[in-house]
């Protein structure tokens, strides 16, 4: 795998470029999607330079190596985006050699070479000064290559050269051949779930009742006051909820999202991600985590939401559900090979228990619970929404997405820094200290704690 005859033609934008603006969070994740893209179709037949003969599983180090020469030379071959009027420094003395050739008096010529060398005097500090500032360019486009890259390869699979597992669908798989993941009918609490499908099939999930009829591509799905033809994917609005559906041959997979938690369900799941990144040995917890999500790959967030809903599902017919999901963490240890504390454990325990049973009355409790916490809840209007934090001033936007199907988000800002986009809450270091912001219908919680510190004494 090399790069020979590639050649950086055109050089990287201007900030203040007319045809595409780097600080549109729209124009950026375009950007991210047609990388993405790119990656995962390589060399494919029908996908992205399909003429190139690049194996699958070294795409993404094709386009880094691609992406590491832009970063060798961003300006196409110059030194900078900004040119230099007049003639360069090579140009000047080769004039300065010439003028010992031109029939000119002595003071003429004189007064012509001084005019020249002080021109040349000129030129060389410009160039020696774009030559520094390129060396810094270089480095730093270098570094953030290599950052993006890393950051890219936690999200995408193996079979492209990352470092994440390949699609995995959530839920067991209703008449499944494998016996270890069937399942005979559809357990409470479960929000996602496979159907092999042997037949008309009638099922509850999330409390709506579902009905798949038909044979082949004649399938349909019943779902309230829906029926849809089922074919490849497609996105049911069920008023506050979205059901998601794929299908594949005799397989489908249905994902049930209820967009409309309240914000003491949210504040409680997002407790949980605090609590294993405050914790010294938070990569032991990150790891048992994935055990129990069935994940090898994921941030915390995911991965936490993966697994209390895996929780969830699992101890829903339990009689004594603290100590089943006790049972399911020291399980998840113990297959991880991970040796965790008791107070870890039962720490852990608590929050999950509490993201499962959470009532929306129960959010000051849930906010007491925090030692520290500095809390307070604000109205969301649409409009930019500006607060204190730890001695600074974070702005929350607004951010609509382009399809029908994709939920609104949220945007963090501080001055000159995007903290991050979130739908359901984010946790971010600011100051000092953390800050948690949870997203309910109307509101936003914002729950900081100072001085909240991980294992290597670092704030989160």
């Amino acid at each position: 795998m090399n790069l020979r005859g590639f050649q950086v033609f055109e050089p990287i934008p201007e900030v203040n470029d007319p045809l595409v603006s780097l600080s549109d969070l729209d124009a950026l994740a375009e950007l991210v999607r047609e990388l993405v893209n790119t990656i995962m179709t390589l060399g494919k037949r029908g996908g992205s330079y399909a003429e190139l003969e690049v194996r699958e599983t070294d795409a993404l180090g094709f386009v880094r190596q691609a992406a590491e020469a832009v970063a060798k030379d961003p300006y196409a071959g110059a030194l900078s985006l900004v040119e230099h009027r007049g003639p360069s420094s090579k140009q000047l003395r080769l004039a300065i050699q010439e003028i010992a050739k031109e029939r000119l008096p002595n003071g003429q010529r004189s007064a012509h070479r001084k005019e020249l060398e002080k021109r040349l005097a000129e030129t060389l500090s410009f160039e020696r000064n774009q030559r520094q500032l390129f060396q810094r360019d270089l480095l730093q486009f270098t570094d953030l290559v290599h950052a993006f890259f890393e950051r890219l390869a936690d999200y995408l699979p193996t079979s492209v050269g990352g470092r994440a597992s390949g699609p995995q669908l959530e839920g067991g798989v209703l008449f499944a051949v494998n016996p270890a993941l069937r399942w005979e009918t559809v357990p409470p609490g479960a929000t996602s779930l496979t159907v092999r499908m042997v037949g008309p099939v009638r099922f509850a999930l999330a409390g709506h009742e579902i009905a798949i009829m038909g044979t082949g591509p004649s399938r349909s799905l019943f779902v309230g006051d829906h029926e849809v033809a089922v074919q490849g994917r497609m996105v049911l609005d069920l008023g506050r909820a979205k059901l998601s559906v794929f299908s594949e041959g005799d397989y489908v997979h249905l994902r049930y999202r209820d967009e409309a938690r309240s914000l003491a369900v949210r504040l409680a799941e997002a407790l949980v991600v605090v609590f294993v990144l405050a914790d010294r040995r938070r990569e032991d917890l990150l790891t048992v985590l994935k055990v129990l999500a069935s994940s090898v790959q994921g941030d915390p967030q995911d991965l936490v939401s993966r697994a209390v809903a895996r929780a969830n599902s699992v101890s829903a017919r339990a009689p004594n559900r603290r100590q089943a999901v006790e049972g399911l963490l020291r399980g998840a240890a113990r297959a991880a090979g991970v040796t965790l504390d008791d107070n870890a454990v039962l720490g852990l325990v608590q929050r999950f228990v509490d993201a499962m049973t959470v009532e929306a009355s129960d959010l000051s409790n849930l906010v007491e619970r925090v030692p520290g916490a500095d809390a307070n809840v604000y109205q969301l209007t649409g409009e930019p929404l500006t607060i204190d934090v730890g001695a600074q001033k974070i702005t929350v936007r607004q951010y609509r997405g382009r399809s029908r199907d994709t939920q609104e988000s949220l945007v963090a800002m501080l001055p000159g820094q995007v903290l991050g986009s979130f739908t359901d809450y984010l946790i971010a270091p600011v100051g000092k200290g953390t800050v948690t912001l949870v997203r309910g219908e109307q509101e936003l919680v914002v729950l900081y704690v100072p001085d909240l510190k991980t294992g290597d004494g670092q704030a989160l």
